[in-house]
């Protein structure tokens, strides 16, 4: 019974932090004019929750200094998001090797799952077609999962890689930021795991 019931919170508390970042992101993502120029890149926030783990990822973080550990086998709840205010060109969340990574919730319009030509390799993109109706922000959430198994503390890794590109104005090039975050799949605890240095 009382798992029954931490299990019921942690669905309660996925269900309100999601509504509460769509909501946030209905009033921050506004309609805007693309500026003469601009050279200030997108921000974007990869948010995790599952497992007893809740940790927010930004463009600030030090990538290369750290991995996150997973579950095999248990759902996780994210929410990807990206800002320019500026207007917002596009945004990518890729998934390498796919094989390793189930999505349980639909991608739905505007975002699409692209064709994979060239390996092992998810491609989850939001782009603007037009220049007509800019965006200053969007928002990609659901739940997902990686579908194997962690025996005798073997592990397996993947990469998550994060896009996000404005417009760079009406006459200079995109602005970028490019990440990527190294998943560990374990059978320890899900949390952020620093490399010594």
């Amino acid at each position: 019974m009382k798992n029954l019931i931490n299990c019921h919170n942690i669905i309660v508390r996925q269900t309100v932090f999601s509504v509460l970042v769509i909501m946030g992101f209905l009033f921050q993502s506004c309609d805007t004019e693309i500026p003469p120029t601009d050279t200030d890149p997108p921000t974007f926030s990869f948010t995790i929750t599952g497992d007893g783990f809740d940790h927010t990822f930004t463009q600030d973080d030090d990538f290369e200094n750290f991995e996150l550990y997973v579950k095999s086998n248990t759902n996780y709840h994210f929410v990807f998001a990206a800002a320019d205010a500026g207007g917002l060109r596009t945004m990518e969340w890729d998934i390498e090797p796919e094989k390793l990574f189930e999505l349980i919730t639909p991608v739905e319009d505007p975002w699409q799952i692209l064709p994979n030509v060239f390996g092992d390799t998810m491609w989850i993109r939001w782009t603007d077609t037009t220049t007509a109706d800019v965006k200053t922000g969007q928002f990609l959430t659901g739940d997902f999962r990686f579908p194997m198994s962690a025996e005798n503390n073997a592990s397996n890794t993947l990469d998550f890689w994060f896009h996000a590109g404005d417009f760079g104005g009406q006459s200079g090039p995109s602005n970028t930021v490019n990440k990527r975050l190294k998943i560990v799949i374990t059978n320890q605890d899900t949390g952020v795991v620093y490399k010594l240095i």
